[in-house]
């Protein structure tokens, strides 16, 4: 829906922030950040993604993002 109505990243599209907290923001958290950073990569001048608090490993596991990785990516998430 974010892409249809402002369009999609290119190398001469438009530039996209992202403003923090990625994580800890519902059933989706993980593959939210996933998306995200894909997306950097494939377009590192035209994706910015600013660090919010929830990006925080204290946060993580307060609010329970790390349990999810736990849970979703097994033991690899744990090395």
């Amino acid at each position: 829906m974010f892409f249809h109505a402002f369009g999609l990243p290119s190398k001469t599209g438009p530039s996209f922030v992202f403003n923090g907290d990625f994580v800890d923001r519902g059933a989706h958290q993980l593959e939210v950040i996933g998306v995200l950073f894909a997306l950097k990569i494939a377009f590192p001048k035209r994706i910015f993604l600013v660090r919010g608090n929830h990006e925080d490993t204290l946060m993580n596991r307060k609010y329970g993002f790390y349990e999810t990785c736990v849970e979703k990516l097994g033991s690899f998430a744990q090395k």
